[in-house]
């Protein structure tokens, strides 16, 4: 319970922390740390199932740092995708702005060529 307490408070979030410590009761009740942060539903199913799983098998350590390398990754991989995103709608803007240059261009070009051919129009 106190290093679930300690983990809460160095979370920085305070929902987080109210959240986490709600779990405390269960673990003083004598259920595992899975089983009391399930209820809290702060952490994704995933996680918690993992953490459950390093309970039973003894090895929660390297669990908990197969879930940190997966969302790592997964984080890695959505940084990627929000690059290239940007990047595209950059470039359609810089397309769209070259668009509207080269159209008040041409329009005052050929308004000149008009006014060339037909001199009494003004």
């Amino acid at each position: 319970p106190e290093a679930l307490r300690s983990a809460a408070a160095a979370t920085g979030n305070a929902y987080m922390e109210r959240r986490m410590i709600s779990a405390v009761p269960a673990l003083q009740g004598g259920h595992g740390i899975a089983e009391a942060l399930v209820a809290t539903r702060i952490f994704p199913p995933m996680v918690v199932s993992m953490l459950g799983t390093g309970e039973q098998t003894g090895s929660l350590d390297m669990t908990m740092d197969k879930v940190a390398e997966y969302y790592e990754q997964e984080s890695a991989v959505k940084l990627h995708q929000i690059c290239v995103t940007l990047s595209a709608i950059a470039t359609v803007i810089v397309g769209i702005r070259v668009l509207m240059i080269l159209i008040q261009f041409y329009t005052g070009y050929f308004d000149q060529m008009n006014n060339m051919a037909d001199p009494n129009a003004n």
